[in-house]
């Protein structure tokens, strides 16, 4: 009798092993997961001068060293002209925005661009563009290939432009 509960015992042990084991997680290799999600984001950077800059967007996903957004519109306003950068997706990391999609950066001063990637490096207030672009200024419009735009120098440098410029008369 005491056999025969032990064996009953042992087969229902192992059979509750067996079926009770637990079972591997499916994880996606190299994907990472996003520590939060946010619909409709705006982040305020503040400091004893005030607002310096505001950054607005559909959704956001906070990783653990960026964040990543959609429909994103950006202001610099802690310069003297005010700039404001707007794309369909953006990477905003270590003070950096990696705008893609339908970039369009504005000055206050009249300065437009659009193109399809760009830049822009909060620390050193440098906008970027490696892809084509076409920048305005008033009835100027300028094409080319490569565009930075330095807003504390105030200074541009473009390659293989292309440029159609107004020159006023003076009276």
């Amino acid at each position: 009798m005491l056999n025969k509960f032990f064996s009953t015992t042992l087969i229902v042990l192992i059979f509750i092993a067996t079926l009770f084991q637990p079972h591997q997680r499916d994880e996606v290799q190299g994907e990472e997961i996003a520590l939060l999600n946010i619909f409709d984001f705006t982040l305020y950077e503040i400091s004893k001068k005030g607002l310096e800059t505001t950054m607005v967007a559909t959704e956001a996903q906070r990783f653990k060293d960026r964040y990543v957004l959609k429909n994103t519109s950006y202001t610099d306003s802690s310069k003297k002209v005010v700039s404001h950068l707007s794309s369909k997706e953006a990477i905003y990391k270590d003070e950096i925005i990696y705008a893609n999609g339908d970039v369009y950066y504005k000055k206050d001063d009249g300065l437009e661009f659009k193109t399809d990637e760009a830049t822009y490096n909060k620390k050193t207030s440098i906008a970027t563009s490696k892809t084509p672009y076409i920048a305005t200024m008033g009835k100027n419009t300028i094409t080319g290939d490569y565009l930075t735009h330095n807003v504390n120098a105030e200074k541009t440098v473009s390659k293989n432009i292309s440029a159609i410029y107004y020159i006023e008369e003076k009276r």
